[in-house]
């Protein structure tokens, strides 16, 4: 949200709303706020929505190539990709948690209904290799879970309990071993080439496969596009197996929405930074 659009936020809590800065009302029953407001929804009429029109995906029409090295934004292409071939993986329940890549993966179509399953509150970080573990045990269809570095490492051991019982998670591992939207917030020059991360926003280097070995788990390594195109063709021959995929992704690659959240909240751009206008890596051949 931009800043200059606080004033035309509507909130609604439990017992309160408020619409911009100003206007407050008390004794709100959120729950039945949340009804009437479907109900409108469903009676309102339909020549209104014709006015408004869904954008356009922008992963439908980017070029990408197996050579490429993988980055955020070709990682989500290709995925988009494999939704429009595959029906298994329209049917795969998709994971994610408080990350980039919540925020890329939401430009995804053609995921089945009910299969998203996300949490964007910053509470959640790591919730989506536990999550995984509730919808395995609920749901016989494949959960995949795409995690940032930081989160896996908050939640780990879930791995173990799935492979204990031998459910078939894929948990994807982005690995740029930083807290990637901290650092957008706390200064976006960090991703330019001369910037410098935060310390305290630096991540600890894990081995992966050691982890994988540890846990009982199938290990793969995604460094480009083909790499991960491989991945999905393992997931489609073993549908049975849990795996443990680490994704590298170049520390300086800024998720292009992460780019556009932390500009439009912070007011801080990339192009004004030093050398600004060089964020995503992602684009590089390998």
């Amino acid at each position: 949200m931009l800043k200059t659009q606080d004033n035309e936020l509507i909130r609604v809590n439990m017992g309160e709303a408020r619409i911009g800065n100003c206007e407050r009302f008390d004794g709100i029953d959120l729950a039945q706020f949340i009804d009437d407001l479907t109900v409108y929804i469903e009676h309102y009429p339909m020549q209104h929505h014709a006015l408004c029109s869904l954008p356009e995906n922008p992963y439908l029409k980017s070029p990408v190539r197996d050579c490429d090295t993988i980055s955020y934004e070709n990682f989500f292409c290709t995925y988009q990709k494999q939704l429009a071939q595959c029906q298994k993986v329209r049917d795969f329940n998709l994971i994610l948690g408080e990350s980039s890549s919540l925020y890329m993966a939401a430009r995804l179509t053609g995921i089945e209904e009910s299969r998203f399953i996300s949490d964007a509150a910053w509470g959640s970080l790591g919730h989506e290799t536990g999550c995984s573990l509730g919808t395995a045990l609920a749901d016989n269809r494949r959960s995949v879970v795409v995690a940032g570095d930081g989160g896996f490492m908050m939640m780990c051991q879930t791995l173990s309990t799935i492979s204990h019982n031998k459910l078939n998670t894929a948990v994807f591992v982005m690995s740029n071993q930083v807290y990637a939207i901290e650092q957008s917030f706390v200064d976006i020059c960090a991703f330019t080439p001369a910037g410098a991360f935060a310390p305290f926003d630096d991540l600890h280097r894990w081995d992966y496969k050691s982890l994988a070995n540890a846990y009982s788990v199938e290990y793969l390594h995604v460094e480009t596009v083909a790499d991960l195109n491989g991945v999905f063709a393992a997931l489609h021959e073993n549908p049975c197996k849990p795996y443990l995929i680490k994704v590298n992704i170049d520390k300086k690659d800024l998720a292009p929405a992460i780019q556009d959240l932390a500009e439009a909240i912070t007011g801080n751009k990339v192009d004004d930074c030093p050398c600004g206008n060089s964020t995503a890596q992602g684009n590089n051949n390998a």
